[in-house]
């Protein structure tokens, strides 16, 4: 699937589902975000990072296909949750740009280097 294929499908998507047990960040979330597409994401280290509860999307309570599908089926209901979901995420993803995070890791590894 090229790029602009894979963006118009997060475009259409409800939600970017992510199941992962382990994760190490969870681009695709931060993808899906700059679509406008908020995630549903378990619990897990790398997930709970790119994926800001109550915000940017949903953070289930388990590790669980039950958990996640209660939490679907509570955000349906919520239809103006789910709209301020699709914005903050949308607007989140903005802060990963290029010109907004390599200056910020630029001035890190600046004050690794002058530490050592």
């Amino acid at each position: 699937m090229s790029e602009a294929e894979k963006n118009a499908e997060l475009r259409q998507a409800h939600f970017l589902v992510h199941t992962s047990l382990r994760e190490g960040w969870g681009l695709n979330v931060i993808e899906a975000n700059a679509m406008g597409t908020p995630a549903a994401v378990y619990p897990v280290g790398g997930l709970v990072d790119s994926t800001v509860p109550g915000q940017t999307g949903l953070v289930t309570s388990a590790e669980t296909p039950e958990s996640l599908a209660n939490a679907l089926a509570d955000i349906v209901k919520q239809p103006d949750v789910y709209t301020r979901y699709r914005i903050n995420a949308w607007e989140r993803s903005k802060t990963f740009s290029w010109p907004t995070i390599l200056p910020q890791m630029v001035a890190w590894l600046e004050a690794r280097a002058k530490k050592t």
